[in-house]
């Protein structure tokens, strides 16, 4: 009552989240076969707040949606070769509104008490927005010659991020007297400390990888097969920010040596072949997460 709030027992809140999943598989002629999914995802919470000391004056509306297709053809060119071709296209937004329980103004955290105030105490709160569109397409061939299957293929991403930052401001307070203090202008500037967010509000930035990879399978003796190949990664950073002040936010290296050797052996032991050995070992290389970047742009 001394902060004139008035809370109910509990916090209400809502959910609805529905799924949809598709698949058609069809057998073109006898060399072709097609297969093609769709995937939709939506959740919708309202008034989603973490409760304790947070007061439903800090609930959100949360909306995620996400849309992804896909298809693959299968395809046989003679008798010893085999394509696979695999296009991807996903979209995925969320999205965070005041709810109709939210209060106004900027979020007021008192230690140890009550977190009340506008839903806008971080950056991921109200009027945070995010959509991500990645487009994929991967392709491999593999070639049978005697004792060799020789495979080679492709893989190609793309990415557009699109990010929305909410007008955050927070001030946190020792004790209810103090945030009492500020509020009748007794001593306003009676809070421990004060956060907000700048910088940029909207941001849009692309990324993209692309990697190649070549190899073979050797049936070396009818016990004895040998895997060997090596695979290149790149990955397209997105464009910096030239007058950022902070220069590493000014551009953002390109690694173009990754090179990712691999190897592997199959042994199977005894004249009952009953059982098998086998050892492999390669190196990796991961992409760099897009929220680094989006960090520091």
């Amino acid at each position: 009552a001394a902060l004139g709030l008035s809370e109910p027992a509990y916090q209400p809140r809502g959910l609805n989240t529905e799924f949809a999943i598709g698949k058609v598989d069809h057998q073109i002629n006898q060399a072709n076969r097609l297969s093609v999914r769709y995937m939709f995802f939506d959740n919708f919470i309202t008034a989603n707040v973490g409760g304790g000391l947070t007061s439903s004056q800090r609930a959100t509306d949360f909306a995620d949606r996400q849309h992804s297709t896909g298809a693959q053809l299968i395809s046989t060119i003679g008798g010893n070769l085999l394509n696979e071709l695999r296009i991807q296209y996903a979209t995925r937004a969320q999205s965070r509104t005041p709810s109709a329980l939210a209060g106004t103004g900027p979020a007021v955290n008192i230690s140890g008490v009550a977190n009340i105030g506008g839903p806008i105490a971080s950056v991921s709160d109200a009027g945070f927005g995010f959509t991500q569109n990645v487009m994929q397409v991967n392709n491999s061939t593999t070639w049978l010659r005697g004792d060799h299957a020789l495979k080679a293929g492709l893989d190609l991403q793309f990415v557009s991020d699109t990010r929305t930052a909410a007008p955050a401001a927070l001030y946190t307070f020792a004790s209810t007297a103090a945030y009492q203090a500020a509020v009748s202008g007794a001593n306003p500037f009676g809070y421990q400390s004060f956060t907000q967010y700048f910088g940029l509000p909207e941001l849009e930035y692309s990324t993209g990888q692309y990697g190649f990879f070549v190899q073979d399978d050797w049936r070396v003796t009818p016990t004895l097969k040998l895997l060997y190949g090596v695979r290149y990664d790149r990955y397209g950073v997105p464009d910096g920010v030239a007058n950022a002040p902070i220069a590493t936010s000014q551009e953002f290296p390109t690694d173009g040596n990754n090179f990712a050797p691999r190897v592997g052996v199959v042994w199977t032991l005894g004249e009952s072949r009953n059982s098998v050995l086998r050892a492999n070992t390669g190196i990796m290389y991961d992409q760099t997460l897009n929220a680094i970047y989006e960090q520091a742009l």
